[in-house]
């Protein structure tokens, strides 16, 4: 009797583990857990892009893209050559997911995703900085969170760091997922070149 409890309150150990240690699911699909062959099955064949010029992009063995109710969803895959290269060819399946990124069409507040913030390290990742920008990456449970002015621009779903440890060339670095390069002229600047070049023609 008492091997018996043992054995199942070991059972129930392993499952508690196992249980809080999955990734971030995004509709069931879960990094290192999920393949090229469970996203077709629930959103289907990529869709190309369309004929209008209104987005530009490429499919191909790494990557797809959605758009859904949600937003925009790309999805990154880990390739044959890929895992060659790092060592894993064997231990990751081929076509696995790599990360999921969805990019909100509305995007909603952060207090709305119900996060514990105390689990989160934060940044701004944005330059240059100071412009609204805010990051929130969790690296253990593979979860990475843009925001602007307090809104969310996107989620990042990859992979966990107990996942990770199947092989030890699989680094992620979840502040990559938000790092951005704003390309902009402040406006105080581009009305002052405006006005230099307006007296420069007004010169004899």
């Amino acid at each position: 009797m008492k091997a018996m409890i043992g054995i199942l309150l070991s059972v129930f150990t392993l499952l508690l583990l196992s249980s809080s240690s999955q990734a971030k699911e995004w509709r069931g699909l879960a990094p290192l857990h999920s393949t090229r062959k469970d996203v077709e099955k629930l959103l289907g064949p990529p869709p190309p892009p369309p004929n209008d010029g209104t987005m530009i992009y490429t499919l191909g063995d790494a990557r797809s893209i959605y758009f859904t109710d949600e937003g925009r969803v790309f999805i990154s895959y880990e390739t044959d050559e890929f895992l060659e290269r790092v060592r894993c060819l064997g231990l990751v399946p081929t076509d696995a997911v790599a990360f999921i990124q969805v990019t909100y069409k509305v995007k909603p507040s952060l207090s709305e995703l119900h996060i514990d913030e105390t689990s989160f390290i934060t940044f701004d990742p944005s330059e240059p900085p100071n412009i609204g920008f805010k990051a929130y990456v969790n690296d253990d449970d593979g979860i990475a969170i843009c925001t602007q002015d307090g809104k969310v621009n996107d989620i990042t779903y990859y992979a966990t760091t107990k996942d990770r440890q199947i092989c030890q060339g699989l680094r992620y670095d979840g502040k990559d997922y938000c790092k951005i390069l704003v390309d902009f002229i402040r406006r105080d600047e581009r009305h002052s070149g405006i006005e230099q070049e307006q007296k420069k023609k007004s010169k004899p």
